[in-house]
């Protein structure tokens, strides 16, 4: 009676030590395969812009986090409106507070024999005459289309993917799911999305022999009349119903 499914893919598939053996072997020249594994750290919005905010969020708790060894995204390229603000403010601040490192930038490049128009843009932005913002999407053209998924009902999701030390994904699974709680975002890994997966089909298989039972003892009971009857009929069914469970 306690035969069920294993949801873990993992266990399903059955190697022998040599073949456990000769593929360590092949992937030891993968150092990123053989020592790391691909966690999903995914923010949503339901515009550009609330998205990338959720991502910030979402990567300063994964900056926070121990046994990441890397994020791939678009998160140091694509920014949102009020994180692009912050900035040019801390810039401008910056400046504000330094003026006579101006002044001797200024002094210096003189008398080295550059004119002070050689460095007016730069000169310019330090005294906060910004340029004009770049578009966003000039950058998710070039490379956001791999880590941007537009849904059909319009929102957005953003995908980090995080190489995470083997032996402690699911500790670190665990961790960002527990420091996002509240926010937009869902962290998983190829094994969750199998074992979801497996965990559907179950269900259905186990609801489908549970109808199909019901629907063949009726039918035996209205056939022989007497349930003494129909259940001597059925015992057999759901005998080799649990062996075929077993064996799969």
């Amino acid at each position: 009676f306690d035969t069920k499914f294993d949801s873990n893919v993992q266990n399903i598939n059955y190697i022998t030590n040599e073949q456990k053996r000769d593929l360590k072997f092949l992937s030891s020249s993968l150092e990123a395969n053989d020592t790391t594994v691909s966690v999903f750290a995914v923010s949503k919005g339901s515009t550009m812009d609330k998205a990338l905010e959720c991502n910030e969020m979402l990567l300063a708790e994964i900056g926070n986090t121990p046994y990441i060894r890397g994020v791939a995204g678009i998160g140091s390229f694509v920014l949102s409106e009020k994180k692009k603000n912050e900035r040019e403010k801390k810039w401008v601040d910056y400046w504000k507070n330094h003026k006579d490192v101006l002044d001797a930038f200024i002094s210096e490049s003189s008398d080295l024999g550059f004119t002070l128009s050689a460095f007016s843009p730069f000169l310019e932005m330090c005294e906060g005459q910004l340029p004009d913002r770049i578009d966003n999407d000039a950058f998710i053209n070039l490379i956001g289309s791999n880590y941007i998924q537009k849904e059909e009902d319009g929102n957005i999701r953003i995908v980090n993917i995080l190489a995470v030390d083997k032996e402690k994904f699911d500790e670190v699974k665990q961790i960002l799911r527990n420091k996002t709680k509240g926010m937009d975002v869902l962290v998983f890994d190829n094994v969750d999305v199998s074992s979801n997966l497996v965990s559907v089909l179950s269900d259905s298989f186990n609801y489908l022999g549970f109808v199909c039972g019901l629907v063949v003892f009726v039918f035996l009971w209205l056939s022989f009349g007497r349930l003494e009857l129909c259940l001597i009929s059925f015992l057999p069914l759901a005998v080799s119903w649990i062996w075929i469970l077993g064996f799969m």
